[in-house]
């Protein structure tokens, strides 16, 4: 039987939707203060054991060193047979067993067809829809360079079905985000449910094909469980496999949930490794909850029959933190990330906290999770939620950069960051957005090897309902240009929310992706930090509404289109011909008070009169305009 609470409604999405960079007026608030500490146990709320001076890290012994050079030898010379007697030798010393992962038979494939474009797309202010229907939770991730089908956008959904089986679909794009192709779906052939918003891949090339891996939270009707499952497909042979990891001493009690995944690709290729990361809920007592990071790793993940490591780094039987609670209210945020260090090894990153939690703990090691090197907790105020991790990775790039929402006060919530340079030795502390409404939901990616590069998106409440927005772009200023309105009022805040992307090329590389209200229909946005389009003048504040009549006039095939608002309204503004179709719709979103510029570009349009009309609380405006050719 199914328990989900999702309420599919019927509602409208304005197909053409503007995305459109936005000044908003920021509350000119202080950061909070806060601290880096460390740990001399592994509990998330022993603060007696919080110092502020930082113990020295864990060392390995020369034997392990010794290994851990050989190994990086064999991996980069693609000395197979060398490299996996490494392993073996590593493994043992660290009494380590890997687990073969057998298949899960309750899932099957079918292939898709062809989607086309959800509107007509004119200059920048595109979003197209992906697919209809409810979905549960969506990532994209896009392919490096070098690869085949370099640039090619894959986006992966978990989609609801209310009378059959929840379904995990695959679709990729190849024109930036413009159209997409409904490629691949697995569902459920027994009674279970995805969980909402806990969705992640990683794309990884081998050097001859891209496999994409993900990891999705389910609940298992049949069993009563919560458990997470691992996915690859081989993107160039169409092969797949599903599997469900089944975690050493797991009793029926446990449930594992919010799984991430990474890699080391961004360095390594024919032999590079995945490492998952996900919560552990195991009750002990009536109503107390012993909490644990659980940890894997693949070492092989492109052979036919790859085998996976769960041995824990921590001796506790986690990758380090843990935590307890009573009742099951709070909900643990966890993440994992890769880089080199300066000192060229290769660091495993986690994250921890829950929701009613002030700090973030970090975790790390350097010998690919056979054992703990390293902690910090940042001790912070208010309390914190949502916590996501990204690393440009690649060789000397130690750019990393935490994305949380906090609690400013009351119903004041803030998109915060926290960035750094130098592989987490020091975090930077910064509002993305400090308005006065409430943050709900944000989302990171790191584009691979990128220089300090980071896309974020996040969705926002406002008076005419939530709204998503998109904010990164530029090496050394991530956040230039501004943040972005990518959506129409009311997207989805509680399922699939708004998930960063980006495409390859530089430029306007934005992609975004979010559902409508309830996660109902996949949508796309696209172009959206273009340096022509709409623009805030940023010379004060209008008495009134008003339509400029658009200049040149005639013009051929570009006008400026100005307008101004008094106060924050949601604007919208369309072109149609003079039969009264609808051409496009150049501005479809809520915007601040001003004077703005519209750059309309009609060099696909024939010669002829057009009419432009922009309709704003109870304002309402028509202008002529002659296109000439």
């Amino acid at each position: 039987m199914k328990n989900k609470i999702l309420i599919l409604v019927a509602i409208i999405i304005t197909a053409g939707l503007v995305i459109s960079p936005v000044v908003n007026a920021q509350d000119n608030k202080p950061l909070p203060t806060e601290k880096v500490m460390y740990s001399t146990s592994n509990q998330m709320d022993d603060a007696a054991s919080f110092t502020s001076v930082k113990p020295v890290e864990n060392k390995m012994t020369d034997e392990k060193k010794n290994l851990l050079m050989q190994l990086e030898e064999a991996r980069l010379s693609n000395d197979m047979m060398r490299k996996t007697k490494l392993e073996e030798q590593l493994n043992k010393m660290n009494g380590e067993v890997q687990v073969h992962l057998n298949e899960d038979i309750n899932v099957f494939s079918m292939t898709g067809d062809s989607k086309p474009p959800f509107n007509h797309e004119h200059d920048y202010m595109t979003s197209t829809i992906i697919y209809n229907g409810g979905y549960w939770s969506s990532a994209t991730q896009t392919v490096p360079a070098g690869a085949p089908n370099a640039g090619r956008i894959w986006v992966a959904t978990t989609s609801v079905s209310l009378n059959g089986t929840d379904t995990l679909k695959l679709f990729y794009s190849d024109n930036g985000g413009q159209s997409w192709i409904s490629w691949q779906s697995y569902y459920f052939a027994v009674n279970m449910d995805f969980k909402k918003g806990e969705l992640d891949m990683e794309v990884v090339y081998d050097g001859a094909s891209v496999w994409l891996f993900l990891t999705a939270g389910y609940d298992d009707f049949t069993s009563g469980r919560t458990n997470s499952m691992f996915v690859r497909v081989n993107t160039a042979t169409s092969s797949y496999n599903v599997y469900s990891l089944t975690w050493p001493g797991s009793v029926s009690t446990n449930k594992y949930y919010n799984p991430r995944i990474t890699s080391d690709n961004s360095f390594y290729t024919s032999n590079a490794y995945v490492y998952l990361v996900c919560v552990c809920d195991s009750a002990y007592t009536g109503s107390g909850h012993a909490i644990k990071q659980k940890y894997a790793h693949l070492t092989n993940p492109f052979v036919a029959s790859p085998t996976i490591d769960y041995t824990q780094p921590s001796p506790s039987g986690g990758f380090f933190w843990n935590g307890n609670s009573f009742g099951t209210s709070y909900y643990y945020w966890s993440d994992i990330a890769y880089f080199r260090t300066p000192l060229t090894t290769n660091r495993i990153l986690t994250l921890f906290n829950n929701e009613l939690n002030n700090n973030i703990y970090l975790a790390w090691s350097d010998d690919f999770g056979l054992s703990n090197t390293g902690n910090s907790v940042i001790i912070g105020t208010n309390f914190t939620n949502c916590h996501k991790m990204a690393f440009n990775g690649g060789a000397n790039n130690y750019n990393g950069m935490i994305t949380f929402i906090r609690q400013y006060t009351g119903n004041d919530w803030d998109v915060m960051c926290r960035s750094t340079t130098d592989g987490g030795q020091n975090w930077t502390l910064a509002y993305v957005d400090a308005t006065t409404d409430r943050a709900r939901s944000v989302d990171i990616i790191a584009p691979r090897g990128a220089a300090n590069i980071f896309k974020v998106g996040y969705t926002q409440d406002s008076p005419s309902g939530p709204l998503g927005y998109y904010v990164g772009g530029n090496t050394g200023s991530w956040n230039q240009p501004p943040k972005t309105v990518i959506s129409s009022p009311n997207v989805d805040t509680l399922f699939t929310k708004v998930i960063a992307g980006y495409k390859n090329g530089g430029g306007d590389d934005c992609l975004a992706i979010y559902s409508g209200g309830n996660g109902n229909s996949l949508y796309a946005a696209r172009l959206c930090q273009s340096t022509v389009g709409i623009n805030n003048n940023n010379n004060g504040i209008p008495q009134a509404f008003s339509l400029k009549q658009n200049y040149p006039n005639p013009f051929n095939p570009v006008t400026n289109i100005k307008f101004s608002i008094p106060e924050n309204s949601f604007v919208k503004i369309t072109v149609f011909d003079i039969t009264g179709k609808l051409i496009a719709e150049l501005v479809n979103s809520q915007l601040n008070a001003g004077n703005y510029t519209f750059n309309f570009d009609a060099g696909d349009l024939a010669t002829g009169v057009y009419l432009c009309k922009m309709q704003a609380g109870g304002f309402s405006d028509v202008k002529k305009m002659m296109l000439i050719k």
